[in-house]
């Protein structure tokens, strides 16, 4: 498991310093936007807008998405709780804006979904546990500084028996 981390940090390391958000995280709020608009994502129209906007999302239109429900909130046909919705589904993506382009993130073989950080994550906490001694978090440590991450995993690797 150990050779498998190693082999996966430079991608590992591009996650997590590109902040790249997790793509079907960012459908999920797609589909939000979608109820908010046909009410039952089930029918067909639903459906079709919402793969639609989640294919524009997966290959580089972003920004048409953004715009699509920038107009749907200027477009005054929704108030109250629906409304809300749709401001806070076009908050996220303008505030994710860098972090939801997915195609130039694939093209760089950065993972879109987060099962690889999560899973390095799970594993180095289970060798700092197991006072297991990590080649790689000593490496890892130093290029989540760089990055300019909050915290620090300088904890994770075993305290010196003295």
């Amino acid at each position: 498991m150990g050779a498998r981390l190693l082999a996966s940090l430079p991608h590992l390391v591009l996650s997590l310093c590109c902040g790249s958000s997790r793509f079907f995280h960012a459908a999920g709020h797609l589909a939000r936007a979608t109820k908010v608009m046909f009410g039952d994502v089930r029918s067909a129209q639903a459906q079709a807008w919402f793969r639609r906007w989640r294919h524009q999302l997966r290959h580089g239109q972003h920004l048409l998405v953004l715009r699509s429900l920038t107009m749907l909130i200027h477009s005054q046909l929704f108030t109250g709780k629906s409304f809300t919705t749709l401001l806070q589904v076009q908050a996220y993506f303008q505030r994710h804006l860098r972090h939801i382009q997915y195609r130039h993130f694939e093209q760089l073989q950065i993972p879109l979904g987060s099962g690889m950080v999560e899973s390095a994550c799970k594993w180095l906490i289970q060798q700092r546990f197991k006072g297991l001694v990590c080649a790689g978090v000593r490496m890892v440590s130093i290029i989540y500084s760089c990055c300019g991450l909050p915290g620090s995993i300088n904890g994770l690797t075993p305290y010196s028996q003295g």
